[in-house]
């Protein structure tokens, strides 16, 4: 059976993370802007990104078992990672 671990790792889909106001309950929400529609939310950065990582992990492993297209991730994790090397 094909994962998504043979297509890429879960970890180089750019996650963004966004505070939320306490009127929208506080703590984290994770998005993945390649995968459109995946976000998550937690009370800290790392249990939000954990949390949408485990759900995307789990659409995209049922998606290759279902033989869809699984979008590949963008080149912006990319950019960004050598933006930020001094």
């Amino acid at each position: 059976m094909t994962t998504i671990e043979d297509m890429a790792q879960i970890e180089e889909y750019l996650v963004l993370i966004q505070q939320l106001s306490s009127d929208e309950g506080g703590g984290w929400m994770a998005t993945l802007p390649d995968l459109p529609g995946w976000m998550d939310d937690g009370e800290t950065e790392a249990e939000a990104i954990a949390d949408v990582r485990s759900a995307a992990r789990d659409w995209l492993d049922q998606a290759l078992e279902l033989g869809r297209d699984i979008p590949k991730p963008s080149l912006h994790h990319t950019l960004i990672d050598e933006a930020e090397l001094p």
